[in-house]
């Protein structure tokens, strides 16, 4: 078995990611919440309301609430640009 591919590093050492995720603490009170997001995808995909997905996932403070609300995935429409060359 070889060994598995190495993914892309850009010139500043950092590793290529084709996914953004949402930021993983709350910005207000600290509480994880970026291990959230795919769930939260899931249940509105599962035709939850926004309200019953954020409950069911169990962010009560609306300031948490407030993260998975209003957090744009913007990956897609960013990968239809290249990067400068130099």
């Amino acid at each position: 078995m070889g060994a598995p591919k190495a993914e892309p590093v850009t010139p500043q050492g950092c590793r290529a990611v084709a996914t953004m995720i949402i930021p993983v603490r709350c910005f207000t009170c600290g509480k994880i919440v970026g291990n959230k997001w795919e769930a939260y995808l899931g249940l509105l995909q599962a035709e939850y309301t926004e309200g019953d997905a954020l409950d069911a996932l169990g962010l009560k403070r609306y300031c948490c609430r407030r993260m998975l609300l209003a957090h744009v995935d913007l990956i897609e429409k960013l990968l239809n640009y290249a990067p400068l060359e130099k």
